[in-house]
């Protein structure tokens, strides 16, 4: 299944309850399934920039984008109305900071991903 929303944009993506819409680069999640087991997974990465006088995004004592906080992704429409994407409620796996390029790369996943872990 995909979705596609062209004219739409980004409202709010919270990270453990704090705001990072402003830092916002990328999102790509997919889904997984078990034919078998009849499981599906998503999981997928997000991507962070810094942008001056927003959120920072270093995170190197780790409690800021600790595994298992909250990803929530909402997007609004051009008519105004706010809804939260299909894909928008996920997990924290994981995380990268690189200096150089100042940005930070969040592996995300579903209740099921995290549970594997």
């Amino acid at each position: 299944m995909s979705y596609l929303a062209n004219k739409t944009r980004v409202s709010s993506l919270t990270i453990g309850g704090v705001d990072y819409a402003d830092a916002f680069k990328e999102w790509s999640v997919t889904d997984t399934s078990a034919y078998k087991s009849g499981c599906i997974q998503t999981s997928g990465s997000l991507t962070l920039g810094t942008a001056p006088g927003g959120a920072l995004i270093e995170d190197y004592d780790r409690n800021n984008f600790k595994r298992g906080a909250e990803v929530i992704l909402e997007l609004v429409e051009p008519g105004g109305s706010a809804y939260r994407h299909p894909r928008g409620f996920l997990y924290v796996i994981n995380c990268s900071y690189d200096i150089e390029q100042e940005v930070l790369e969040v592996e995300i996943g579903c209740r099921l991903v995290l549970m594997t872990l």
